[in-house]
């Protein structure tokens, strides 16, 4: 009898132990709970609504500058072909070279390729499509009260916003390594230059001044490239988060209050200056780092 109230009593400790487990689990998933809905509760709905605005323009913006630079390309390309037919066509039928097959055959060349991209819908999707994104977009974005504008007031700004200048950016800091790498390689050279002939002669203070030398243009070179690079690395953090002459979403004012509109353009422009600075102290914790 003892042996079963010992077990009995057991047995009800270890349901107790269990039943405040299960209670404090319960409690902490219904903190958790109430703490994420007040978490929630506490973004206002207009910040969720310029947040997605935010990410919309960003895209939009992205998508404009990749049709602006196709329909650059291919308008080149229409044009040098344009121009060498010309060229063709004036020598044949100007100055009358008729039996010259170099001129007939650039000139049949010219005129199938460009049928051929005409008829393809390369034209359409190369040269039309871009030059028609605004009236595009803005018929999808018409249901939205919204409206996608260029802010464009000088040259210099086209430039700027939509010409390769991050891609020109990328190649000069592509050339930045492979020019430093290229001053590494000859340094390195010059000191097993200086070396072998040195133990060839059985002197060892050239060695010796080699590798100094060889040290300080190491040095030098990569305090060179730091500095180039920190500065490529800075103006495109520029370009990309100064939009104030940029592709903009706006807010049609017929359905959006002034309030509205101003909170709007507020909240963009502290956005991308937070995110200006964000990059500029990421770069130079990057930059210190090396």
């Amino acid at each position: 009898m003892e042996n079963i109230t010992i077990n009995i009593e057991a047995s009800d400790k270890t349901i107790l132990k269990k039943t405040s487990r299960s209670s404090s689990i319960s409690s902490n998933s219904t903190m958790n709970t109430t703490s994420t809905k007040i978490l929630k509760s506490d973004i206002s709905p207009s910040s969720m609504i310029f947040r997605n605005l935010l990410i919309l323009e960003d895209d939009l913006r992205r998508q404009y500058k990749q049709q602006v630079i196709l329909k650059y390309e291919f308008t080149c390309f229409l044009s040098t072909l344009t121009g060498f037919a010309g060229f063709a066509f004036y020598h044949l039928y100007i100055i009358g070279n008729y039996t010259n097959f170099y001129y007939q055959f650039i000139l049949c060349f010219i005129l199938i390729t460009i049928a051929l991209f005409h008829l393809s819908g390369e034209y359409r999707r190369t040269i039309v499509i871009p030059r028609k994104f605004f009236s595009f977009t803005n018929k999808g974005l018409r249901q939205f009260n919204t409206k996608l504008v260029k802010n464009y007031y000088t040259l210099q700004h086209f430039i700027y916003n939509t010409i390769l200048v991050e891609k020109l950016i990328d190649i000069l800091l592509s050339l930045n390594i492979s020019i430093i790498n290229k001053l590494m390689a000859i340094a390195n050279d010059s000191y097993t230059l200086n070396s072998d002939t040195d133990n060839n002669s059985g002197i060892v203070t050239g060695a010796t001044d080699s590798k100094g030398n060889n040290n300080v243009l190491k040095r030098v070179a990569i305090k060179i490239s730091k500095h180039v690079d920190f500065t490529l690395q800075k103006r495109k953090i520029w370009f990309q988060t100064n939009l104030q002459n940029d592709v903009k979403l706006i807010l049609n004012p017929r359905a959006f209050s002034n309030e509205i509109r101003e909170g709007w353009e507020l909240y963009r422009d502290e956005f991308w200056a937070r995110e200006r600075q964000r990059r500029y102290k990421r770069l130079c914790e990057r930059m210190e780092k090396l």
